[in-house]
Formats: structure tokens, sequence, C-alpha cells
């Protein structure tokens, strides 16, 4: 999924897509985090004006324990949530 960064309501977002899942089942993510190290201003990503939400590597956390996923692991730019 690497439309995260486009989501207007991301709780219901991430709410609707974690109902879609079979158990056991896995989602796969995949966008540019924020982190404090980023110069903001001068940031890329946010020179996109369709992506309306930034996520910090922390926000993933949240969403693991939030949404129920019993493991995350993140790569970089690559985020996976599994039940």
């Amino acid at each position: 999924c690497e439309v995260i960064e486009h989501f207007h309501n991301p709780y219901e977002e991430f709410e609707q897509l974690r109902n879609m899942l079979k158990p056991n089942g896995a989602l796969f993510l995949k966008t540019d985090p924020y982190s404090e190290d980023l110069d903001f201003h001068a940031w890329y990503y946010k020179s996109d004006e369709t992506h309306v939400f930034f996520y910090h590597p922390k926000t993933f956390e949240w969403i693991k324990e939030e949404f129920g996923f019993s493991s995350l692991q993140q790569d970089g730019r690559h985020i996976s949530l599994f039940l």
C-alpha cells in the first residue's frame, strides 16, 4: 500500500485496512517517514500537494497498538504490520 500519505482520514482508513485482513494477515506499507533529523521546510516529500499526512516511525508503533497488530517491522520506507 503506497498511498498512506494521501489519506485524509488516516484513522478511519487504517481501520478499514485492518478490517479487510484475514487472520494472521499482514499489511505492507511504503512511505517516506518524517524524523527529527530532517529539515521539514526543505524536505522534498512535503512538496507534493497530494501528500496530506506524514508519518513518524513512532506513529507506526501507535498504529500497531491501536489496531491490534502483533508485530511491526520498519526498514526505511518499507513498513510491515502483522496480525
